[in-house]
């Protein structure tokens, strides 16, 4: 193919790098940024993020403020991301010990009342999205018994309408990005999704085909979706991923660590995704307009820094069908890609919590091989 992509980029998701050395405020985020090379950034709205988002909510004076900053620096804000207060509309009872920590502290384990701040904080994100100029933004992170995914949908059916309807209002959608430990995980899940809220239009996609490598879906699978869902696609996260099938292990993971799994994160352009094949058919054929933002994740030992660094490079020659750099091995950096969300130590009282036993049953010493 040879005509102009609609793709604008490369853009940068910054929550990966959010408080590292260099990347700690707005101003640093898009002065180093800009010299690595990317033309914008997608700014995190949760709370402690680089946006105030009850600010931005209220203050359109704010937003241009806030963008004047990045934009001085030479890297506009040109989306906004809300994911983390976005898994707390609805949270099972199996995963709220570890997911507590995304709410106010003073909230406890009241979690009517976290649910329904977490809905008041989609609902200042699209508002901050309105007040920055953008008319998206993206949430999220999850024998059954008759009725129980029926009933599951309608419960975060009705947990959503109401923001849906907010989100109409301002006239910003929301972009959910599939993933295969949220409730909205593929294409199908995200169909039935729309069909138990009526068919909202601002219910959008954040495509992030990694998510679909991990799990072993094939390039010409992924393909199909894409088309399937070419009005629903509102964001675009350039992450690479692998999927490289073992005789012990397979797509579930086996409760291994990410760097011994067959499916696993991979730095952009490290991975298996023929992502000259996506960047023609979102931006030449299909003609999308989206920005190409990276994320940086990956589980086989590249940092931040390299990984990020690299990346323009790969997405300027996807954008301009020119050959891709070669690819390097990692350099020494001790980061892990979800660092930004922490993990703590081992905790006998939170693992008693989620495993359903008592503190003294608990034992974390491995057996011997």
């Amino acid at each position: 193919m040879s005509q102009t992509t609609t793709l604008r980029g490369p853009s940068l998701f910054i929550a990966q790098g959010w408080g590292k050395k260099g990347w700690s405020n707005l101003k640093e985020c898009a002065q180093s940024a800009a010299a690595l090379g990317y033309k914008g950034l997608q700014a995190t709205l949760w709370t402690g993020g680089a946006i105030d988002t009850k600010l931005a909510a209220e203050s359109k004076t704010y937003c241009d403020e806030q963008q004047g900053i990045a934009t001085g620096e030479g890297c506009p804000i040109v989306e906004l991301a809300n994911h983390v207060e976005g898994q707390l509309m609805r949270c099972g009872t199996a995963y709220r010990p570890q997911f507590r920590a995304f709410a106010p502290e003073e909230m406890g384990d009241d979690w009517n009342a976290i649910s329904q701040w977490a809905a008041y904080r989609m609902k200042l994100s699209a508002s901050a999205a309105r007040n920055f100029g953008f008319d998206h933004t993206m949430y999220e992170w999850p024998q059954r018994p008759k009725g129980l995914v029926t009933a599951a949908f309608n419960a975060l059916a009705a947990a959503w309408r109401p923001v849906f309807e907010h989100g109409d209002e301002v006239g910003v959608a929301y972009a959910f990005e599939l993933h295969p430990m949220e409730d909205l995980m593929d294409g199908s899940t995200f169909n039935r999704f729309k069909r138990h809220t009526g068919n909202r239009k601002s219910a959008k996609i954040l495509l992030d085909l990694s998510h679909r490598k991990v799990a072993a879906c094939p390039q010409d699978a992924m393909e199909q979706f894409i088309r399937n869902h070419a009005e629903d696609i509102a964001m675009f996260h350039v992450k690479d991923g692998e999927f490289i099938a073992t005789a012990e292990s397979d797509a579930y993971g086996s409760f291994l660590p990410w760097s011994e799994r067959p499916g696993c994160f991979r730095s952009t352009g490290d991975g298996q995704i023929d992502y000259q094949r996506i960047f023609d058919l979102l931006g030449r054929e299909l003609k999308l307009g989206l920005w190409a933002t990276v994320e940086w994740e990956d589980c086989r030992g590249k940092g931040w820094t390299q990984g990020t660094r690299e990346a323009v490079h790969f997405v300027n020659a996807w954008l301009n069908q020119t050959p891709p750099p070669a690819k390097t091995m990692p350099e020494a950096s001790g980061e892990t890609f979800d660092d930004f969300v922490g993990g703590g130590e081992a905790n006998p009282v939170l693992l008693a919590e989620i495993l359903g036993i008592s503190v003294d049953q608990v034992n974390t010493e491995e057996p011997a091989a």
